[in-house]
């Protein structure tokens, strides 16, 4: 089973450090926390929570993001480009004024919130001066990271992305499968003489028919809308008799265009012609950035599909008007120089971008000459648990042992030498092969499908010099493999329906008694804030009744001693304290 869980690792580099320019990067991979959606428009308004229907289908949107591939300087561009049109979409157009919205907190916060935040975020770069300098790998791995981060934030964010309409899957997983396999086909034969297996492609299951519903869009509450009429996409769709009538090259591309709409949505009632006409601009951006060669063949034609109705059209040119400057990047940086920052609303997300670049010019160097600075990864991308693997669902979590949130703080707290954080990582991949040894062994499965079952021992991998992004590469796999199969391990969770315990106030008072510990180590502790401390540590541990009945001895012997570690990771000051009382609650 596939997990989109990304994890992210800053390196710092000692001594003497090799600089390149971005001509002289190749970008290999780009890889997201593709399920921790940062909030849209109306998520920054309803606490975060709410992210009602996009306009482009954020599975396409990512998909996207995550094909940009090859020089650094090109991959760059290509993104500061869309971030500068991210800018100008959300930008008040002459005559509007600032709606102001008050959210469930009580703050008021402007709806341009893109346009905002990016005079904050992008203060930090200039493009002409980031096509010029020189910085080590591990520093491009951070600016490319942030930037790729930025764009992903902002687009959520704006305007144009989201509309007030009640989220429903429409087949856009399984569209967007199929028009990637298309592409393929293309890429081989590069024509559409291949018909046949592209018709079968389309027709083995029907993608009318198949609505891949997304569970965390289905969840919302949304407002009560009026039913809007069936659109005139849905309208012209060709009966099954019509449809074998049609030659073999117009079937396939009625299928192709068919797919490609379900990766973009309308709604006349509830966007702006501005918003509307963005949408349909960037839908085409990346429709040719997704599906190059497919693009180049019936791109246009796609696009005529989408613009038959005349409101969608001309909101499409003067879409065009807008963007259509090519030094579009530069103009937002000379604007946003001269803009003061804003103070917006907090848009709470760990959405996590992971890039693997190498350069050929890159010499070898020795791990004890790098430094973990930090660990990112995204909270609420959670890969599979056993249950998923079980029911062939990721998102079938159940209840944890100890508590997820925990985990993630006890992982971002991991700092200091390179050898240390690796031979951190290494052994308790380790002590999950050997542990997890009853039941299905996801966890085992998880290990050696990674490949790290089959790696040297860290004094045979630590002593050999190798490239920086080489160590980066390394490192990241092997902690996205601890988390895997953490997750996937029979003591990490049971069957229990999840309920809050009261994690985040027992991490909260955790994390203010670590920051006060550190600064004052003696600090004075009454016995009642000792046991309330105790007790808000004990929450993080959930091995109730049912808990106890469905896991093995040894297996609820490894939980608390995997909660325990993880509390002397995350907040090593307080355990050094009172970890005795800690200990005392669990019995």
């Amino acid at each position: 089973m596939k997990s989109s869980f990304s994890v992210n690792v800053s390196l710092e580099e000692e001594g003497a450090e090799q600089v390149f320019k971005p001509q002289e990067v190749e970008v290999e991979r780009i890889k997201t926390s593709a399920k921790d959606r940062p909030p849209t428009k109306f998520g920054i308004t309803n606490g975060g929570k709410h992210q009602k229907s996009h306009s482009v289908a954020w599975s396409f949107f990512i998909d996207v993001v995550e094909k940009q591939a090859g020089s650094l300087a090109d991959v760059l561009q290509y993104f500061y480009q869309s971030i500068a049109k991210v800018f100008y979409a959300d930008e008040l157009r002459e005559g509007e004024s600032a709606s102001t919205v008050k959210n469930k907190n009580g703050q008021y916060v402007k709806t341009d919130y893109a346009y905002q935040m990016l005079i904050n975020e992008m203060q930090h770069y200039n493009l002409q001066q980031l096509l010029t300098d020189s910085y080590t790998i591990s520093q491009w791995n951070e600016i490319l990271s942030h930037i790729v981060q930025t764009y992903v934030r902002a687009h959520q964010a704006a305007r144009m992305a989201s509309f007030n309409k009640k989220a429903k899957g429409r087949g856009e997983a399984s569209a967007l499968g199929k028009l990637n396999r298309v592409e393929s086909i293309l890429n081989d034969e590069e024509t559409l003489d291949k018909l046949g297996e592209i018709v079968e492609l389309f027709e083995r299951v029907s993608i009318e028919e198949e609505m891949d519903t997304d569970p965390d869009e289905e969840a919302e509450e949304v407002q009560a809308e009026p039913e809007e009429d069936p659109s005139e996409d849905e309208a012209e769709e060709l009966s099954e008799e019509d449809l074998n009538k049609l030659p073999p090259l117009d079937k396939a591309k009625h299928h192709i265009i068919a797919a490609a709409k379900k990766l973009i949505d309308f709604s006349a009632q509830s966007q702006k012609p501005d918003d509307l006409g963005n949408s349909l601009y960037l839908f085409r951006e990346q429709l040719y950035k997704g599906f190059p060669t497919l693009a180049g063949q019936m791109g246009e034609q796609i696009m005529e599909a989408l613009l038959k109705d005349d409101a969608r059209k001309t909101a499409y040119e003067e879409a065009k008007q807008r963007f259509q400057s090519p030094t579009l990047a530069d103009e937002m940086d000379a604007k946003i120089e001269s803009i003061p920052r804003y103070v917006p609303a907090k848009n709470e997300t760990t959405f996590t971008v992971n890039v693997a670049l190498r350069s050929g010019g890159e010499q070898d160097i020795s791990a004890d000459k790098l430094k973990v600075t930090g660990i990112q990864a995204s909270d609420n991308d959670r890969p599979p648990t056993k249950f998923g693997y079980e029911q062939g669902n990721p998102g079938k979590q159940r209840s944890h042992t100890v508590a997820w949130s925990l985990t993630m703080s006890a992982l971002k707290s991991a700092k200091g030498t390179y050898a240390q954080v690796y031979e951190k990582f290494y052994w308790k991949v380790a002590d999950i092969y050997e542990q997890d040894s009853d039941g299905n062994q996801y966890a085992r499965d998880v290990i050696q499908k990674s490949g790290v079952a089959e790696w040297k021992s860290p004094e045979e991998i630590l002593k050999t010099p190798r490239p920086v992004s080489e160590w980066h590469s390394l490192l990241t796999t092997l902690i996205q493999t601890y988390v895997e199969a953490h997750q996937a391990s029979q003591m990490a969770s049971y069957s229990a329906e999840p309920k809050s315990n009261g994690e985040p106030e027992a991490l909260k008072q955790l994390a203010k008694w670590e920051a006060d510990l550190k600064a004052d180590p003696h600090k004075p502790a009454t016995p009642i804030q000792i046991q309330s401390l105790a007790s808000h540590a004990r929450k993080l541990l959930d091995i109730p009744l049912q808990a106890r009945l469905e896991l093995h001895a040894d297996n609820l012997k490894w939980a608390a001693n995997t909660w325990y570690s993880h509390l002397e990771e995350a907040y090593p000051n307080v355990v050094a304290r009172f970890g005795d009382a800690i200990k005392a609650t669990v019995t």
